[in-house]
Formats: C-alpha cells, sequence, structure tokens
C-alpha cells in the first residue's frame, strides 16, 4: 500500500511575492536534482501558484489523445503515473521528475511524448508569463490513458 502514497517532498520557502523555490526529496528520502537550466529567471524563481496556471492551450482531452498516440502501453497495463514538471516562461516543458508511477518504463515513455507535445501556455502572474512547476496525473487501463 505504501507505493501508492506520492513520495515527493517539496521544501518550500515562500516569499511575499508568491513564489517558491525548492528542493524535491525522492521517494528514497534522497534529494532529486531538479534541472531548472530552461528556467527565464536567474536564479531560477519557480512558481507553484499563480493566478492563472500553466496548460497544454488544446485542453486535457487533447493531451490524452496525444498521449495515446505516442506511448504504446501493454494491454493489459494498469496503474497511474504522477509527473512534475517546469513549464517555463517561454512555454516550454523541461525539468521532469516522477513522484509516483506504476511502471517506471511507462513514465519515461510519457516524458519522452511530452517532450514531443507543442502548444503549452505559460502561466501567468500580474498578467506576466512566468516560470512554473506543472503537476499531472495520469491513469491508464486497457493500453490506454483515460
Amino acid at each position: 500500500m505504501l507505493r501508492y502514497i506520492v513520495a515527493l517532498v517539496i521544501t518550500l520557502s515562500f516569499t511575499s511575492n508568491g513564489y517558491c523555490q525548492g528542493t524535491a526529496i525522492g521517494p528514497d528520502g534522497k534529494q532529486m536534482k531538479v534541472d531548472l537550466a530552461e528556467a527565464c529567471s536567474n536564479p531560477p524563481t519557480i512558481f507553484m501558484v499563480v493566478q492563472k496556471p500553466a496548460e497544454l492551450k488544446a485542453g486535457r482531452k487533447a493531451l490524452i489523445a496525444a498521449l495515446n498516440e505516442k506511448v504504446t502501453l501493454p494491454k493489459k497495463a494498469k496503474g497511474n503515473v504522477i509527473l512534475m514538471f517546469l513549464i517555463n516562461c517561454k512555454s516550454e516543458a523541461s525539468g521532469f521528475i516522477i513522484p509516483k508511477a506504476d511502471d517506471i518504463d511507462i513514465a519515461k515513455e510519457v516524458i519522452e511524448a511530452l517532450t514531443e507535445i507543442q502548444g503549452w501556455q505559460a502561466g501567468l502572474q500580474n498578467e506576466k508569463p512566468v516560470d512554473m512547476y506543472e503537476m499531472i496525473s495520469l491513469a491508464y487501463k486497457r493500453g490506454r490513458f483515460l
């Protein structure tokens, strides 16, 4: 049962501006390297909550359709994957980490597919595009993402 617990802890330090800087801790309790090379701000200031969150312009249904097209799942595959990644102010996705995955190989294929998907919309704070973390949860069953 323990493997179903999302094993990612973000140590956050909030400021009066609403942004945070953090360290990712993996399921084994060790610090995980989060690649912020694509962040627009220097030093990286990554928002967790913004006035208008980052999203795929085409919407969730289009995301699921794209994943079903790009990722080949075994017919009997059933499970979940949770991914956290950076959507920078230029609307680019990068810096993927896997807080939870029932099948790590499927999670890696999803990451590969997400890096190819274009059309992300950066999050907005005070009407300006900002770097922010996005977290998505995906369920799959009978060889398809739901």
